[in-house]
Formats: structure tokens, sequence, C-alpha cells
């Protein structure tokens, strides 16, 4: 039977975070939702989800949002700046108040959505704020379990199904750099399943698909389930990179999504072991079958060919 306190879920109004909810919800959870002031949450308070309005960089809201709750599952992020109030202070200073709350409230586990290979990336600065927050928890002797997703094949924006639609889809760097790639849905289900999984405390716990994929190996896949010819359009990394590094100069994530792409040409950006994943959520998606409901999802395949 599961806990009847609340689960806290921090950034439950972003595109990850309202997956989150949907999860625990359907787990079982009672679920509790910190939102900003001047954030509209009615897509989760219409499912019985309770509002607490707060912020990761006010301590005294994150005390009150945590009285009673069983367990946090956080997948804020201030550094990509989506809404104009964003602030990567919030990655740092807004995690270490979330980090002293939660052990003054006693709280029983702290699931932060981490990053694949952080240890690896200390010149990116989302990775190294990641790495951070896990060796804080630590230090702190905060219950706490890391899931450490791969790139995610789905984003808000939909950047790959909006190309694929029409035959071709765009990569910058190497064709041949293997990643580890996850849809936000199965990552989702990971982070609600961690508060509550046995034997993991402590974890940091790397999840993606069954296999690792080239971003031609992508396409190819891609291509196999639309039924189409797809065309991998490579923009060179010299290129892109140059101009990223002068943008870098007057914008933080022009700067940060550089160093994020010039961590994927290492090649380092990939799953070694699968055994942790499927120890303590069973075995990885498969590859095909998650990147068909992705396509589908966002109906990039055909009526037709479905």
């Amino acid at each position: 039977m599961l806990n009847t306190h609340p689960v806290l879920v921090i950034g439950s109004t972003g595109y990850l975070g309202s997956k989150i909810v949907t999860a625990l919800l359907a787990q079982g959870h009672a679920v509790r939702a910190l939102v900003r002031p001047g954030t509209d949450p009615s897509h989760i308070s219409a499912r019985g989800v309770e509002i607490v309005r707060g912020d990761l960089l006010d301590r005294s809201s994150l005390d009150l949002a945590l009285k009673g709750a069983d367990a946090v599952v956080t997948s804020a992020a201030g550094y990509n700046k989506r809404r104009a109030t964003d602030s990567s202070l919030a990655d740092t200073i807004g995690f270490e108040n979330l980090a002293k709350a939660a052990k003054a409230a006693g709280t029983r586990r702290v699931v932060l959505t981490g990053v694949l290979k952080s240890e690896l990336a200390t010149d990116v600065p989302h990775f190294r704020n990641k790495q951070a927050q896990e060796n804080l928890l630590e230090k702190m002797n905060v219950p706490f379990v890391s899931i450490r997703p791969g790139s995610f094949l789905n984003q808000s924006s939909d950047f790959f199904s909006r190309d694929i639609k029409k035959g071709k889809m765009v990569w910058i760097g190497s064709p041949n750099v293997p990643m580890s790639w996850i849809t936000t849905e199965d990552l989702a289900k990971y982070l609600a399943m961690a508060v509550t999984a046995k034997g993991i405390e402590g974890q940091r716990i790397e999840v993606g698909l069954d296999q690792n994929l080239t971003p031609l190996q992508l396409a190819k896949v891609v291509e196999e389930v639309v039924g189409n010819p797809i065309k991998l359009q490579m923009l060179p990394w010299r290129l892109v990179g140059t101009i990223l590094s002068i943008a870098g100069v007057f914008k933080e994530t022009a700067k940060d999504f550089r160093a994020n792409l010039a961590f994927f040409q290492t090649g380092n950006f990939k799953m070694d072991d699968h055994r942790p994943q499927t120890n303590a959520f069973g075995a990885p998606p498969a590859a095909k079958e998650s990147i068909k409901k992705w396509l589908m999802n966002s109906g990039a395949i055909p009526e037709n060919k479905r």
C-alpha cells in the first residue's frame, strides 16, 4: 500500500514535470506541486493535484511545501531559461535551499533528475550543476536517488519530428558518434517509480533505451518506422561551434549549448551498463518500439502507415 502522504513535485508545470505528475498519479500517489507565482497550474490542479505557491529561491516556501510530504521529485532546471524569470541560480542556490529544507523536514527521499555521465562533462555548466546537486545531497546525508537520462527523443519543440515530416533529420556534428536516448514518458515513469523502489538509496542510475544509437542509426530506424526515405542532414560542428562561441559571449544559454554539443562529440554520452536500470526498473525500452511511439505521438507517422 502506498504512503498516503503526498509526493512534492518541483518543476511540475514543465514539459517533463507534467509527465512526472501523470506517472505519479498513475502509480497511485497523492501529488503536491510547488508552483511559482504567476504560473498557471490549472492543467494539473484539475486532476486533483494539491498546489502550493513557492520558489526554490525562497527557502521559507520550501519549508511549507515539504510539511507532511513523503518524498520529493524534482525536474526543475533554471539554466534553459524557458521563461523570462528563469535563472541558473535555481540550479545552485535554489537546489541548496531544497536540500536544506528536505534535511530539516526529514524527507524520506529526494528523487533528482540528473544527467547521464555528468561526472565526465565538467565543461558543461548544467551537467556540472547536476553532478554538484548529487554530491551535495550525499554530503548532507539527505536520502536521495538520481535518475540520469540520456538525450530526450521528444523535446518540447519536437525538434526532430517537424523535420521528419519533411523527410529529413538535422543533427550537428558527426553522424557516427553513439549516444544514449530516452523518451520523456519513460523517464517520468522511472522518476515516479524511484519514489518507492527498494534497494536504490543513494544510487545514481543511468537510464535509456536498450541500445546506444548514432544519429545515422537513429535516422535508419526512423526511416524504417515511418516507411519513407529520411535524409540525415549534418551541420558541421566547427561552424556551429564557432557561431555558438560568439553568441555565448552575450548569452549564457548559448555557451551552455555549445559545451553540451562539444561533449556529445566525445562519444562519452552513452550507456555502458544497463544492469542498474534493469535491476531497478525492469528491462530497458526497446529502441524501435520507443521511437515508433514517439513518432506516432508527434504525428510524424502518416495515418495510413500506423
